[in-house]
């Protein structure tokens, strides 16, 4: 049975579907992985010698990718017996109706968490647990804090915390006796040196992704805790050190990072998840509190906090969760 798995979306969510790809090579063996460029090279590191394929789709494209129409994708995917789709949208649909493969896709809402919309998608045809082919073990939270990463990149430009609170939460970290870490993508460079020169800290201080992966998680692993925005670097991070998320305006039930320990401060409100996530709806908000009222002092308790439980907890005007991608709901 020739098997592809089309998963043509962005860092963080390819990051996400780690279990689920892992459980169907684990499975199927022989398989195709359709994937954006962007994400090429973090396919081929995560599944070396996986048979990975472009497939760059109009509506996810960035940075000036060519993308392929939905009948040009449709003929790369002709030759195949069972196809799963472990993204769901429009576009999705219009190519899969095209064809006449088994089908299989990872339809869900808001309130499910990704890793948990996938499985139960696959449940008819493989059984695992997500933990195991994600990060092998639960990522515990450390007893004491010594080194805290800031990783500043957010996926969409509502998700992004204020200069001044990153600021002002090294600066506490710094006074309690805990080493700084400025982590981002390569779209962050500027800003990641803007902070670093206010706060003094040396240039190696800085940990910035780039296609060298490997490197990446390297100088990751030296850190304690991941105090990150919601963005694919934020992800990246998930799968080797715990981390506590900022979640302003996007879905944080279903895009919250991996782990039984992580932990993630929200607002929650009324207006989550943000418009920004339309296409055919314009984001007019201009006071953005569901980030500017996730204060600095609150982060800072939470990170210092060494046992949480899974009950929500209200922090300052902020709620505060454990193992959102373990909610009893999920």
């Amino acid at each position: 049975m020739k098997v592809a798995i089309v998963k043509p979306d962005h860092v963080g969510d390819f990051v996400l579907s780690k279990p689920a790809i892992g459980a169907l090579i684990r499975h199927f063996g022989d398989i195709t992985l359709f994937v954006g460029t962007p994400v090429f090279p973090l396919a081929n590191a995560i599944f070396p010698g996986l048979n990975v394929r472009p497939m760059d789709l109009p509506h996810l494209s960035k940075s000036g990718t060519i993308a392929v129409t939905v009948d040009e994708a449709r003929c790369q995917l002709l030759d195949f017996d069972l196809i799963v789709f472990l993204r769901d949208d429009k576009v999705i649909r219009q190519l899969a109706s095209t064809l006449k493969a088994r089908l299989v896709y990872s339809g869900g809402d808001h309130l499910t968490h990704e890793t948990l919309i996938q499985k139960r998608a696959l449940c008819n045809l493989i059984q695992y647990s997500r933990t195991e082919l994600f990060s092998g073990e639960p990522i515990e939270w450390p007893r004491t804090v010594s080194t805290v990463g800031l990783c500043i990149g957010a996926g969409f430009p509502n998700n992004r915390w204020p200069h001044v609170y990153w600021i002002e939460i090294a600066q506490e970290l710094a006074a309690g006796g805990v080493d700084i870490r400025i982590v981002g993508g390569q779209a962050e460079r500027l800003d990641a040196e803007l902070i670093r020169k206010y706060l003094g800290l040396p240039e190696e201080h800085v940990i910035l992704g780039s296609s060298d992966f490997r490197a990446f998680w390297s100088a990751i692993d030296d850190v304690d805790v991941v105090l990150a925005t919601d963005g694919g670097t934020a992800h990246l991070c998930s799968l080797r050190r715990p981390v506590l998320s900022i979640f302003a305006s996007s879905p944080w039930r279903r895009y919250a990072p991996f782990g039984k320990y992580n932990r993630l401060l929200t607002r929650d409100l009324a207006c989550c998840p943000c418009v920004q996530f339309s296409s055919d709806e314009v984001n007019a908000c201009v006071t953005r509190e569901c980030a500017s009222w996730i204060l600095p002092r609150d982060v800072l308790r939470v990170i210092c906090t060494p046992c949480l439980s899974n009950m929500a907890q209200e922090i300052g005007r902020c709620v505060l969760w454990s193992g959102v991608s373990h909610l009893a709901r999920n």
